[in-house]
Parts: C-alpha cells; sequence; structure tokens
C-alpha cells in the first residue's frame, strides 16, 4: 500500500482518540472544576483549563484536559510544570497505567488493539478518498462509520492483519463484492427456517445446496482442518460466486444483496423470497470487533427463530408504527463447521419502509455523513421531536406489553425519513441481542433497556443535535422527558418515574471489559449523570459521583463474575418485598433488621439496593448496620460485598467497626471464609469506584489501604 498521506495520518489521529479519551474520562476520571476555572484540588501550579475541560484520573491523580465534550480531543497532561500535548500512542500508554493502577492487572494485547484501530482509521481514510460513495442513502450512511463505536478504547480494530486482507470488505472503504458460493452436501446440512431465498443465488448440483459465504471469512478460517476435511471428502464444494454484489454495512459481517444484477438500485421489494427483491445476509467473522470475536455462536442461532417470532408478533401488535426486520432462518454445516460457516437469512430492508421514505442508520446521523438528514433540518427542536416519537415508544411498548428487551443501539435501529429529512418511522433489527425479561429479570432488563436506548442511542442523537444547532442543546432532553412522560400518562410503565429522578444512567464500561478480557457478551455498568431531572443539564453524559449512600442502583459495578464457582450461585428470592420497604422505616430496630436481612435476598432488586444502603448506614441503631451487612455478606457473592465495601467508604468510625465485624463474623471464623473472602475481594479491586476498590485492596492486606 502506498504511503499514507501526513493529513489523512492526523485526521485518523483525531477520529481514534475520540472515543479512547471518551472511555478514559467515563470510566477513570472526575471533573477537576469547569474549564477555565481554578478547583481547590488543582494544583497550585496548573493554570486553567483555557477553554477545555480538566479531569482528574482517580487511579493516578493526574490532571488530563481535553477540548470539546461530544467527540473530546486536543489532550494534555500536567506534568507539574505545563500542559504537555498527548497523540494517540501516549494516551494509549496512558490508559495502559490507569488501568493496570486500577485493577492490579495487566493486559499484554488491548494496546496493540487500540494502535491497530487507529492504523485501520488511516487505512480507511486513505481508501476513501479516491472511490466514489453510493448514492443510496441509507447504504452511504452504513458505509460511512469511519469513527465507530464512540465509547470504545478499539473501535476500529481488525485483529491486526494487514490492511490488504480486510480492507476490500470493508464498508468504510465504500467496499462492494460478490459472495462466495459453496454447496453443502445434504447429509451434512442444517437448515433452520426460511431460507429459500440462498436457493435463488446460484445453482447447486444434485445432492447438493447452495451455502453463500463471506469471502474474508472463508480466508480467515482457511486453515481450519475441520474445513480442509469437508472440501476434500465432498461434504463441501465451490461454485463460484454470486451474480449480485453485496454491500457490507455498518457490522461488517451483515452484507445487503439489493434486488437484481451488479450495481443495480433496490426497488421496492417482492415479498419475501420472491427474487427479485432485496435481502440480508448475516455471517460469522473470526476476528475481534469491539468486545467480542464475531462469530455466529451456536447457543445465539439455536434461539433465534422462536425469539424473532416473538418479537415479530409484538411488533404487529404494536400501537405505534415501527417495523422489525426479520431473521428468517440459518443454513451451515453440520459438526464443527456449524459455527464457521453459518450465515442467517434477514429480511431485505425496502418492504419495511413507508411510500416517500428513505432509509438511514443512526449511527451515521450521531458522526455525521454526506446526506445525514439533519443537515436538512429547518427547524431542530421538531426534528428531535419526531425523532423522539418515532424511536422510543415502540421500545417502551415492547417492554412493558410483551417482556422483551430491544437491543436498541445506534446499529440496531435504522430510521425512515421523508423528502425534507423528518423521521417518520423507526425499523429495528438483530434479534440475537434481545433478552427476554422472564430470563433476565425485570430490574436488570430495564437497566440494559436504559442502557441502549438512552446512553448508547438518544445521547449521541443529542450530541450530535446540539453541536449543529448549538441553540437547541438545552432543550433536547427535557424533550426526551417529555416524550417519556407522555407514554407512562398513555400507557403505565412504573419504571419511567423512578428513570426521570434517577441520578445516574448506567454506562457500559468497555475498557474495564476489554482489559479484563471480559466475555463479549459481558456488560458492566458505570454511573453517569442523568441528564432528565435537570431541565439545564448539558446534552453530555459525564461520570456521576462515585461514592455517597444515595448513589443510584442502577451504577452498580459488578467488576467480574465470581471468581470461586464452586459455590452454588445465590439465587435472589421473591420475598414480600413491599412489607420489607415498609418496615425498612420503621421505628423499631428490630424490625428494620428483619427488613435488612429479607431485602438481602433481593438485592438484584434496584430499590431494595437503595434501601440496603440507608440501613447499612442506618442512623440510630448500628445493631440494624450489622444484621443487614451480616445477611448480604451470607450471600456469598461479589454484589453482597460490594454493597457492604461502599458503605464502608462514607461510614463513621463506629459503623465501621460494625461493617468489620460482620465481615469478621462471617468470613473471619474459618481459612474456608478467608479464601472466599479474599477470592471475592480480588474482583473488587478492579471496581472503577476507586473508594470501593481501595476498601478491597485494604481486604487482601495491600499496603497503602486506609483500613
Amino acid at each position: 500500500m502506498n504511503a499514507i498521506p501526513d493529513t489523512t495520518v492526523r485526521t485518523a489521529e483525531t477520529l481514534a482518540l475520540a472515543p479512547l479519551l471518551t472511555c478514559l474520562l467515563r470510566e477513570l476520571a472526575e471533573p477537576a472544576g469547569p474549564a477555565g476555572q481554578g478547583h481547590p484540588d488543582r494544583p497550585a501550579g496548573a493554570p486553567g483549563g483555557n477553554g477545555r475541560r480538566v479531569y482528574r484520573l482517580r487511579p493516578s491523580g493526574s490532571l488530563l484536559r481535553v477540548r470539546g465534550t461530544h467527540r473530546p480531543g486536543e489532550p494534555e497532561l500536567w506534568n507539574g510544570r505545563d500542559w504537555t500535548p498527548l497523540d494517540h500512542a501516549a494516551v494509549v500508554a496512558l490508559a495502559e497505567g490507569e488501568m493496570r493502577k486500577c485493577t492490579g492487572r495487566d493486559n499484554d494485547t488491548l494496546g496493540a488493539e487500540m494502535a491497530d484501530s487507529r492504523e485501520v482509521v488511516a487505512a480507511i481514510l486513505a481508501a476513501r478518498d479516491p472511490a466514489r460513495a453510493p448514492e443510496d442513502l441509507w447504504i452511504r450512511s452504513e458505509q460511512s462509520l469511519v469513527g465507530g463505536h464512540p465509547c470504545h478504547p478499539a473501535p476500529k480494530a481488525r485483529g491486526g492483519g494487514p490492511a490488504a486482507g480486510w480492507l476490500p470488505y470493508a464498508p468504510e472503504a465504500y467496499a462492494r463484492f460478490p459472495l462466495t458460493l459453496l454447496g453443502v452436501r445434504e447429509d451434512a446440512l442444517v437448515d433452520e427456517g426460511d431460507t429459500a431465498a440462498l436457493d435463488a443465488l446460484g445453482e447447486a448440483p444434485p445432492g447438493y445446496r447452495l451455502l453463500p459465504s463471506h469471502p474474508w471469512q472463508l480466508e480467515l478460517v482457511r486453515e481450519l482442518p475441520e474445513l480442509r476435511t469437508a472440501f476434500a471428502d465432498g461434504r463441501l464444494v465451490r461454485l463460484g460466486t454470486t451474480d449480485r454484489e453485496a454491500r457490507p454495512t455498518a457490522s461488517l459481517r451483515t452484507v445487503y444483496l439489493p434486488a437484481g444484477g451488479p450495481g443495480a438500485p433496490a426497488p421496492r421489494s417482492a415479498p419475501f423470497g420472491d427474487l427479485p427483491g432485496d435481502l440480508s445476509l448475516k455471517f460469522s467473522l473470526d476476528v475481534r470487533i469491539t468486545n467480542d470475536i464475531r462469530r455466529l455462536w451456536r447457543h445465539d442461532l439455536l434461539r433465534v427463530p422462536a425469539l424473532d417470532q416473538e418479537v415479530a408478533d409484538a411488533f404487529t401488535a404494536l400501537a405505534s408504527p415501527a417495523g422489525w426486520m426479520r431473521d428468517r432462518g440459518y443454513r451451515t454445516v453440520a459438526g464443527l463447521l456449524f459455527e464457521p460457516c453459518a450465515v442467517l437469512l434477514r429480511d431485505g430492508l425496502e418492504q419495511h419502509l413507508p411510500p416517500g421514505t428513505e432509509a438511514v442508520l443512526p449511527a451515521a446521523v450521531a458522526e455525521g455523513f454526506a446526506g445525514n438528514p439533519l443537515d436538512r433540518a429547518a427547524d431542530p427542536a421538531a426534528w428531535w421531536a419526531a425523532y423522539l416519537r418515532a424511536v422510543v415508544p415502540p421500545v417502551l411498548e415492547v417492554f412493558e406489553r410483551h417482556g422483551l428487551v430491544l437491543e436498541c443501539h445506534l446499529q440496531n435501529t435504522l430510521l425512515a425519513v421523508d423528502g425534507r429529512g423528518m423521521p417518520v418511522r423507526a425499523v429495528f433489527r438483530d434479534p440475537e441481542g434481545v433478552k427476554r425479561v422472564s430470563e433476565v429479570g425485570r430490574a436488570a432488563g430495564w437497566e440494559r433497556l436504559v442502557y441502549c436506548l438512552l446512553v448508547n442511542h438518544l445521547a449521541e442523537i443529542a450530541g450530535a443535535v446540539a453541536e449543529r444547532f448549538p441553540a437547541a442543546a438545552y432543550g433536547l432532553w427535557p424533550a426526551v422527558r417529555a416524550e417519556l412522560e407522555r407514554y407512562a400518562a398513555r400507557r403505565p410503565l412504573p419504571e419511567i418515574a423512578g428513570l426521570l429522578a434517577s441520578p445516574t444512567l448506567p454506562g457500559k464500561a468497555n475498557l474495564l471489559l476489554r482489559w479484563t478480557d471480559a466475555d463479549g457478551a459481558d456488560s458492566r455498568y458505570l454511573p453517569l449523570r442523568n441528564p432528565l431531572p435537570d431541565p439545564d443539564a448539558p446534552t453530555w453524559l459525564d461520570r456521576a459521583p462515585a461514592t455517597g449512600p444515595d448513589r443510584d442502583p442502577a451504577a452498580d459495578v459488578i467488576p467480574g463474575p465470581d471468581p470461586d464457582p464452586s459455590p452454588l450461585p445465590v439465587e435472589d428470592p421473591a420475598p414480600d418485598l413491599a412489607a420489607a420497604f415498609r418496615d425498612a422505616g420503621s421505628a423499631s430496630w428490630a424490625v428494620r433488621a428483619a427488613a435488612g436481612r429479607c431485602l438481602a435476598g433481593a438485592a438484584a432488586d434496584a430499590r431494595a439496593a437503595a434501601v440496603l444502603r440507608q440501613l447499612l448506614l442506618d442512623g440510630q441503631d448500628t445493631a440494624v448496620t450489622q444484621e443487614t451487612a451480616e445477611a448480604l455478606l451470607e450471600r456469598g457473592d461479589v454484589r453482597g460485598l460490594r454493597l457492604v465495601l461502599a458503605a464502608l467508604t462514607v461510614a463513621d468510625d463506629d459503623t465501621g467497626d460494625h461493617l468489620a465485624a460482620a465481615l469478621t463474623n462471617v468470613y473471619g471464623q474459618s481459612d474456608e471464609g478467608c479464601d472466599r473472602l479474599a477470592a471475592l475481594a480480588s474482583v473488587l479491586v478492579s471496581d472503577p469506584d476507586a473508594s470501593i476498590a481501595e476498601e478491597a485492596r485494604g481486604l487482601l492486606g495491600e499496603p497503602g489501604t486506609p483500613r
């Protein structure tokens, strides 16, 4: 590849810095005073922000200042005398050092991933420069995400391989390519659901069925012994390529096949499977993209048909207009090639668009691209209100009426806009990320919904609107509040009142997740300031205060899985919580203590966790403190210990003594108990709340701890 011009390198630096800085500031920093103003904790010699926002990195105490909020940039570190500018490599090193201090552990791969992400951005920019952007607005928006996930340390990493291996398939480089056609012998075929449209992509010999494959995936897995054996014994044969060229969408592994031949625009689709109609195909890609290796995992594929039908039925019953792109079925090879060779068949888009509209990807609206409907908005307040009406009610209704949590982030939502660029309808996709409330619990399901809808979606669009129309900025979150209240008035949803009053929102800790090599499906949440209660709140979401008895339960971060899986997991029972909530305010210490013991078994419930915090810091009788703490610790899990350590961070000496006594009573009576406590505490030393992490280190006997 030719050398990349300096101007392109500088642009790549800016684009790669923004999401990394967002992670660093959200997960590891706290504001050290408004930009340009003094602060009592700022060293006497450190000047003000000079138009930048100044933050203190909690693990080291270092001061960092950045310019901008929605997409931070131009980072500078205070060295004791002046501000030192940092490039991307320096911020990577800074993040690694802070994470080591915060977690007490190392990671020898994430730094390379972050560097790879920057190199990928540079290669994409160089490839885009001479390329021709797609004429279709939707495809152009899907292929416009050069910066990528705005809150991930390495959003564009492609496995560290040379650009020549992945660039021909990169949506951001406006790629289009034919799919490789394989034939799978019928005795080795796995075929589930309505996959008839796959057979129209080519012609298979007798005894075989067509299996389209992503050419990059075939290259990634070509050395698999199972694949070589399948070609050698005739279970798989090569049949050429598709006539129609595929357009990779934002996720890379999902491609769109418009109706007609190569280069043909996608017309309004005929009924699904009746070619010529458009369709989408989702493949496995054995490469890490953001938090996960992007395979079609067997356990996900097996649950998709039934779950997709549930979601489709829910959308059919919606009172508000919205679309659902169905995952109709999948086809693959039996045995060890089930995951690497799988293809999932999804609806085309055109059948879901109202007449006179065209689609756009909201992630592209947030990042910006040529043709952005936001640029055509004559009235930003009206545009934003229409956007909220299209997106918010369907998500809430599917949760409230059908017990389903849509993964409604910026890449799983599409927006139909009219000729003026005004939002008309939302279209959602991807049942793989949908959760059943009956399986995850209502509190956890609501937390996920709030994260996906508000933090990972509306906050990013609001930031883009505020950036484009500064005068409209302070009306954006009040409009969100009004939309939520409007829904609650029509269809009572009890969680909305708590959301509107909560001081925090749950934000995903992607830097922590990658640093700790968490499973790709894991979620760890940190507390972000909730702008909904404050009509004057800015549009961006800063980290909320990390400690305090009034901390919102949605802010609980459980940094990792239980390190000792040998004991049976503690399951939250369903006690009479209403009575316990009432008893928690009793004048009798014994009644309050009994309420604490009852609620400890339901600590995963958001309201129960909030009341437990109050009981742990009971200001009238330390017997309530100790009995509640012992009940929480007897759970034997990270959640119970974390609540007790959170109380320790703010307790007075007397209350702290009784919390410490509870630890001794539950865990300090045997070597086995001490080992159990050490295992749980070793998880919490990586807690993003520095005070809790410090208490955990104290339990492990590490130096420099307060107790």
